[in-house]
């Protein structure tokens, strides 16, 4: 059962034996940043991938059949996901999860594995095609070059 008291205790590394000073977090604790700072980032892999919503989620849409899924560094974990056949699914997955954690934080909405499988699902079939127009704008690099060159193209531009 998740806690904020164990959870300090694991990032103090205090007498429970939680591991939090292997080789895959220690970038983190070399980090000039506030210890709640560390500890958001190490509390991610619980958001994404531990808690019960979660990882019924990641086992409705599949992901959970996948070695190492939830086992392997979360450094490795997000790039992987990012990578594979599925990363569209897979990043409309965790920005679900984020949503709906931050529904249940903020405003006490709580949603069920279910309902997150189906906001993804409806998600991903959205007309994803996107129309640029630029008009140059002095002192507008980006946005220039992206006017001169892009209008050339008769590639569309995939999100």
């Amino acid at each position: 059962m998740y806690s904020v008291r164990l959870s300090y205790a694991w990032l103090y590394n205090t007498t429970l034996n939680f591991p939090i000073s292997g080789d895959h977090w220690s970038w983190l604790w070399k980090l000039e940043v506030p210890k709640k700072m560390k500890f958001f980032l190490t509390d991610l892999d619980h958001c994404f991938r531990i808690y019960s919503l979660t990882s019924q989620t990641w086992y409705f849409l599949g992901f959970d059949r996948d070695v190492g899924f939830t086992t392997m560094p979360f450094h490795d974990w997000v790039p992987k996901g990012c990578k594979q056949d599925g990363a569209s699914l897979f990043i409309s997955a965790v920005w679900h999860i984020w949503k709906a954690r931050n529904k249940k934080v903020f405003d006490y909405v709580s949603f069920t594995a279910y309902e997150l499988v189906e906001a993804i699902q409806r998600l991903l079939k959205l007309p994803w095609t996107v129309f640029l127009h630029h008009t140059l704008w002095e002192g507008s690099q980006g946005g220039n070059w992206l006017a001169k060159h892009g209008s050339h193209s008769e590639q569309r531009l995939q999100v």
